[in-house]
């Protein structure tokens, strides 16, 4: 259908956003029996994994006979995983392990705050614009994809409003990474009791902060223990992409690291109480309200 609506010009002489939802891959669901054992693994996720990349194959050449090829930006995102708890059926961790949590017991990808639970593909195709071949291990977000993409299409994002994305077509166009740049990370796998809303990791330009992990299963076992840490888990995620080795809590590092760490932490909440408070289907969404609790660490009463 993506293809047909390119060919069908019906947009050649406006610009158009078209939004593709590929179910693929969040775990193998289906593929075409013309792929079946062709992947170079020759299993399920293989095959269905080259299914969907044909998929992408097929809208991009569209795009080419469109005659827009150069005036056209395609860029892939995918979910957060991969799934290892569904065993053959999840995806690979590369070396992505968490080789600490997985000391401590259970699973360390999809729905932790290591880094196999939230590191994503991107992939961005805009010929003429961008040198292709680029590759980058800039720290970024699929909440960079508003702003970049208004900012190239010359659109004003509405004023008044606090964006946790930010514009990166500099970085696309091949300008050196981002310097001072902070993400914050939930335990995505629990959507209530006491942890509900609650940060659980700051990455903090190359270092992440774990103030909860655990609870997350990996193939054929059983979850681990949630386990709160004060003072926080800090992994230089860089040097130690495995996160096997937190840095030691007595380091002049460490220090200097969770003091910026707590001032980010400062900074999130006073930009959720000077923001508009959104808002979800008319109710508040209590995960982007200010909170006041003294035993939650990462709440600040103000």
């Amino acid at each position: 259908m993506a293809a047909q609506f390119i060919q069908n010009g019906l947009y050649s002489s406006n610009p158009y956003l078209l939004y593709v939802a590929l179910a693929h891959m969040h775990v193998p669901l289906f593929h075409m029996p013309e792929f079946e054992g062709k992947s170079a693994s020759n299993t399920v996720y293989g095959d269905t994994l080259m299914e969907m990349d044909n998929t992408i194959k097929t809208i991009v050449e569209a795009i080419k006979e469109s005659g827009e090829e150069e005036n056209t930006l395609v860029w892939v995102v995918s979910d957060n995983g991969p799934n290892e708890y569904e065993c053959q059926y999840g995806g690979s961790l590369g070396p992505f392990t968490g080789t600490w949590q997985r000391e401590q017991g259970g699973g360390a990808s999809k729905g932790s705050v290591f880094e196999a639970g939230h590191r994503v593909p991107s992939i961005v195709y805009w010929p003429g614009t961008i040198k292709g071949g680029q590759v980058s291990d800039a720290l970024t977000s699929t909440m960079d994809i508003y702003p970049t993409m208004a900012a190239l299409a010359n659109i004003q994002m509405p004023d008044k409003r606090i964006y946790d994305g930010v514009d990166i077509s500099d970085l696309l166009m091949g300008t050196p990474a981002l310097s001072r740049r902070v993400l914050f990370h939930p335990i995505a796998h629990i959507v209530d009791g006491p942890r509900q809303c609650v940060i659980d990791a700051v990455r903090k330009d190359d270092y992440k902060a774990i103030f909860a992990a655990g609870g997350y299963r990996a193939c054929g076992e059983n979850p681990g223990i949630t386990q709160s840490y004060s003072p926080p888990l800090i992994f230089n995620v860089k040097e130690d992409p495995m996160e096997s080795s937190p840095l030691d809590p007595d380091s002049d590092l460490f220090r200097s690291v969770l003091e910026q760490v707590d001032q980010a932490m400062v900074d999130i909440h006073r930009t959720l109480k000077l923001d508009k408070t959104p808002v979800q289907e008319g109710e508040y969404d209590p995960c982007a309200l200010p909170c006041c609790n003294p035993l939650n660490v990462v709440c600040r009463c103000n």
